[in-house]
């Protein structure tokens, strides 16, 4: 009867062993599968983020090109200033007529957005939350900051 006892107390042991591990193989597997979801998360609100932004560079450059003499341009809107818990960095760089590029700190993502514009525009940068797109009279280009 001494023999019985032992192998319940093993099989027991063995059991919640057992169990243990395979819990712990599924919060790491898990771990992962959310970190995966939330940078595609972050990509995807910086796409759109970029998409809105672009949309007001080349309204920007519409009003430019329409403006007589020196126009006075300034076309702003408020974007979130974290997406998914991530703050974020717009720039504007000069590379094929205008492009912007969004990246976030963490994870690390980072998104490129071209630009359709007939207006010069210059390197520059802004922080999420309210971005202006401003024509630069005195460079002659067009540039973002915050507002």
């Amino acid at each position: 009867m001494a023999d019985r006892a032992v192998s319940i107390a093993l099989g027991y042991t063995l059991t919640l062993a057992i169990a243990g591990l395979l819990t712990a193989g599924l919060l790491i597997a898990g771990t992962g599968f959310v970190e995966d979801t939330r940078e595609e998360v972050v990509r995807q609100e910086l796409e759109v983020v970029g998409q809105h932004l672009a949309g007001n560079v080349e309204a920007a450059d519409r009003l430019v090109e329409a403006g007589d003499g020196t126009p006075t341009v300034a076309v702003n809107e408020t974007f979130p200033r974290r997406v998914s818990g991530a703050s974020y960095r717009v720039e504007l760089v000069t590379a094929d007529g205008g492009t912007l590029h969004l990246n976030a700190t963490d994870p690390d993502v980072s998104v490129t957005v071209e630009i359709e514009n007939t207006t010069a525009v210059g390197e520059s940068t802004a922080n999420g939350g309210e971005v202006v797109v401003v024509y630069d009279e005195s460079a002659d280009e067009l540039v973002i900051r915050n507002g």
